[in-house]
């Protein structure tokens, strides 16, 4: 039986509100230090806008300098820049939009999970996505997974709109192809949803609805993917796929300490929610054969592996698996609101409704203001000092891309100084080309041939940016000449004798 209007109108005004506050919680630190600037900038931040932001400039990825994504994000942020004069009011700009982006993934999520599972899983969902830690933190600047999300998250939206008796429409299944194809330009890792994609589809139309989804996916593949290829084809594989089969491990490479984090305290509402929504969906062959819910189920099977099978792993690849986390969860807290309401019939569904939706919502939304509460103030002094009294015309050289950018330069390029926007890929490859295998990054740095780049770039800057990456990745003899030929200031920086 349909909804009635009101409840419909009910249904979407709550989802809207959940919009609006994950779009408050990603900027909450924006407001607490005044501008969206004031935020410290991730390294990954500096290179993806770096790129986009030198790619304006006619500086090409994987031609004119290292890259190891796929060109998605340099487009995007390419044709941002270009809007502004000046790259820093371009990047808090970007910082503030990205944060709308996580509320429209909020909203889509909401509105996936209502079709498939119900008014109130919808909902759930869409609490659980907003409050996620990692997916709010990524969602307040230009990294991948906020835009690999939207895609995805389209593309679900276009399966879930469709009506189950009857074959998805061609129109339909190129949507879903092309918004994957955008989708994998941004990061591969959209191959996971994808493949549940490719399964629910397959089952539900057979061969044909599968060459159009393929069609879809492969002109927009082909679209987005030929200029970069005929500019650098033989970089462009090395950077964006050798490079990911030859990286050696880094960050937390225990599969089990993964696995904690992945389940820890501030996700233990959604673990245990798309737990239970596990449960349903397993729960009954009726409940198996639903389409969707082999997607979902597909969806979030693959990316949890390959989060686990990864040789290094950041917290924040955690903001892509958000999505089918609290896809499962809606569907948990869904039954586990049917379950409530038969074991205590007296008490008013809405009431019951209301308490599970705290028990969603709070844990994540306490962890993500607590975490915002605690992020360290910016250098400012140091920033003040390079806009006061460095020419914009002198090379400053910085081991965290952002460091250019927050003081409204970009990294050195043109003129006879390679063009360096990611020091850590750099390095790495450098290594590789050296010919040795290595167990870990740090191993990599510590060999002549990762030093090969970064030399050449310190030979003909006058400044360098020093961070705890230049203590990382330049090994001893790099670090001996540097403090052979350039002196500390004191604020960070490293000035040539």
């Amino acid at each position: 039986m349909n909804r009635q209007p009101s409840a419909v109108w009910q249904t979407s005004g709550v989802l809207a509100v959940l919009a609006v506050g994950a779009f408050l919680l990603r900027v909450a630190p924006f407001l607490r230090f005044h501008g969206a600037l004031a935020v410290p900038l991730d390294y990954d931040e500096g290179v993806y806008f770096s790129a986009g932001a030198l790619w304006a400039k006619g500086v090409w990825p994987y031609r004119d300098f290292v890259f190891v994504h796929p060109p998605g994000i340099a487009y995007l942020w390419n044709g941002w820049s270009v809007l502004f004069e000046h790259v820093r009011d371009a990047l808090a700009s970007a910082r503030w939009w990205v944060a709308l982006l996580g509320a429209l993934n909020t909203w889509l999520l909401g509105r996936v999970a209502m079709r498939w599972f119900g008014a109130f899983a919808g909902l759930a969902a869409a609490a659980l996505y907003a409050t996620y830690g990692e997916a709010v933190m990524s969602e307040r600047g230009p990294f991948l997974e906020p835009w690999l999300n939207l895609f995805c998250l389209l593309a679900l939206w276009l399966l879930a709109r469709a009506r189950a008796d009857v074959p998805l429409s061609r129109r339909t299944l190129w949507g879903i192809g092309a918004l994957m194809g955008a989708a994998l330009t941004v990061k591969l890792w959209a191959l996971f949803w994808l493949a549940a994609l490719t399964w629910g589809v397959g089952r539900r139309g057979g061969v044909k609805a599968l060459a159009h989804l393929a069609g879809g996916c492969a002109v927009v593949l082909v679209a987005l993917w030929l200029p970069v290829m005929v500019s650098a084809p033989a970089a462009l594989f090395e950077q964006t796929v050798a490079f990911h089969l030859w990286r050696p491990a880094d960050a937390n490479p225990e599969r089990l300490r993964r696995l904690r984090e992945i389940a820890g305290t501030p996700h233990l509402a959604t673990v245990v929610l798309s737990l239970l929504g596990l449960l349903r969906v397993l729960g009954s062959r009726e409940q198996r054969e639903r389409t969707v819910n082999q997607v979902a189920l597909a969806g979030w099977f693959f990316t949890l592996a390959a989060l686990l099978a990864s040789k290094s792993y950041w917290s924040q690849y955690n903001a892509h698996l958000a999505v089918a986390d609290a896809l499962l969860g809606g569907a948990g807290a869904a039954w586990l609101l049917e379950r409530a309401q038969w074991r205590w019939p007296s008490v008013p569904g809405p009431v019951a409704g209301v308490a599970l939706a705290l028990m969603v919502a709070v844990p994540g939304t306490v962890w993500v203001l607590r975490h915002a509460a605690k992020m360290p103030a910016p250098d400012v002094e140091r920033l003040a000092w390079l806009q006061r009294d460095v020419p914009a015309t002198t090379c400053v050289f910085s081991f965290e891309p952002g460091d250019n950018l927050l003081a409204d330069r970009l990294p050195p390029h043109g003129s006879r100084t390679p063009t360096v926007v990611d020091t850590y890929a750099v390095q790495l490859l450098d290594a590789k080309r050296g010919g040795e295998r290595f167990v870990s990054a740090a191993e990599a740095f510590a060999t002549p041939a990762a030093q090969t780049t970064v030399r050449q770039v310190l030979t003909r800057c006058p400044v360098v940016l020093g961070s705890w990456r230049l203590d990382f990745q330049l090994n001893a003899q790099s670090k001996t000449d540097l403090a052979r030929d350039f002196t500390d200031n004191g604020r960070g920086a490293w000035l040539k004798r």
